[in-house]
């Protein structure tokens, strides 16, 4: 992750030991990091999780967005 110089917001909505992992190893290489709890399908939760982000580095420059539901069909 710290190639880039990114600082980044990790978004979890549930594994929260997975999120904390990835938080860990980029600040070990010398990254900024946050996990933050959200349930990107609930408009509150999205928007605090902006909150958060900006209050910790200011704002957000780029969202990668990969979310999604699969319904399986038997």
């Amino acid at each position: 992750m710290r190639k880039d110089g990114f600082t980044v917001v990790v978004n979890y909505s549930g594994d929260v030991k997975s999120a904390d992992t990835l938080v860990r190893e980029d600040r070990g290489h010398g990254g900024r990091a946050l996990a933050v709890k959200a349930d990107v399908a609930d408009t509150a939760a999205v928007r605090a999780l902006f909150d958060q982000a900006e209050k910790a580095f200011g704002g957000v420059d780029v969202l990668i967005n990969n979310a999604g539901i699969m319904s399986l069909q038997k």
